[in-house]
């Protein structure tokens, strides 16, 4: 069930497939909410337990549209009771740190990161582009790449009508654009792209996915929204390390989930159709930019956003947890 909403576009979807599939209840298993609320409120056993929470989205924030709601919706008070008495909370932005902070004894930011072996593509992960399927004759092609569930046809409207009018502007000087969408094959996506691929659900098969769509220009955009703010820079370290150049959302207020991009050095940061299609068109009509922001983009995320490297800090955390058992339920009862 934990993957089910990936495979579907709205709540009404969710609870479709929930039925066809057999699954009885769209919510947490029983047995793990009567485990879990004795685990976090035993004294005895918190005090030689430590709990260390994971979030990387604002559950608390959710949209609607994204579909996870139905079901979310029944276990946000389990949700909410492990941010309140784990003793140490992780998060992946300062953002949603900021927001988990009134409710955790201790927040801490663990930044995502990616492992750069996985991100080699295999033959039959995606489709290579015509001059290097041996066709000569071919006309140069750059290639567009967003990746998402059908739910994120939101997100990519942002940027379509940029898109397409991008392409259009390569195919009247003779060359050609080739958009592609990694994660859904629904209809509704076929019709926005040349080519829509299959989502993967094994982290290294999607990775090699993602690599073997061979991306020239990699697309982020992000609905304005406050569950969109809190999100994570795990798109732009995904095409970054795959060769792309990208493009991403600047949202309001501020802080945002690809703040850390230094625009027209290591990927652009957009708002507005008109900041899109200046951007887009800037990528599209030179290789040479766009090489050499795709090239200092991977650089930076192997230099910064490392799996080894990030161990070293989930590692500190766990044992700064370990010496500190049950600190958060202390908290919480007080």
């Amino acid at each position: 069930m934990h993957q089910c909403g990936l495979d579907c576009g709205d709540p009404e979807g969710l609870e479709r497939h929930a039925q066809k599939a057999g699954h009885s209840s769209l919510g947490v298993d029983p047995l793990l909410r009567l485990v879990a609320t004795e685990l976090l409120a035993n004294p005895a056993l918190r005090s030689r337990c430590a709990v260390v929470y994971d979030l990387d989205d604002d559950l608390f924030r959710q949209p609607e549209w994204v579909g996870h709601s139905a079901g979310l919706a029944r276990e946000l008070d389990l949700v909410e009771l492990f941010t309140r008495t784990a003793d140490l909370v992780t998060a992946s932005t300062p953002v949603l740190a900021g927001r988990l902070a009134p409710l955790a004894a201790n927040v801490l930011v663990v930044r995502n990161a990616i492992e750069p072996a996985m991100y080699l593509p295999s033959d039959a992960a995606g489709s290579l582009p015509a001059r290097e399927r041996g066709d000569p004759a071919a006309p140069a092609e750059t290639r567009f790449v967003f990746y998402g569930a059908d739910v994120r046809r939101r997100d990519y409207a942002l940027c379509r009508g940029a898109v397409d009018a991008t392409v259009a502007d390569l195919e009247a000087r003779g060359t050609r654009g080739h958009r592609i969408w990694l994660g859904s094959e629904s209809a509704a996506v076929a019709e926005l792209v040349d080519e829509a691929l299959p989502y993967r659900r094994s982290v290294p098969e999607f990775a090699a996915a993602l690599a073997a769509t061979h991306p020239d220009i990699g697309l982020a955009p992000l609905e304005e929204s406050p569950f969109a703010q809190a999100k994570s820079e795990l798109h732009w370290l995904e095409l970054s390390v795959s060769g792309a150049a990208t493009v991403a959302s600047r949202l309001e207020g501020g802080e945002c989930p690809y703040s850390m991009i230094r625009h027209g050095v290591d990927g652009m940061l957009v708002a507005g159709d008109a900041e899109w299609r200046r951007s887009l068109g800037e990528l599209a009509g030179s290789r040479d930019l766009r090489s050499e922001i795709a090239g200092r983009a991977r650089e930076r995320v192997l230099a910064e956003y490392q799996a080894r490297d990030r161990a070293v800090e989930w590692a500190a955390a766990y044992r700064w947890a370990a010496a500190h058992p049950g600190i958060g339920l202390t908290r919480y009862i007080r």
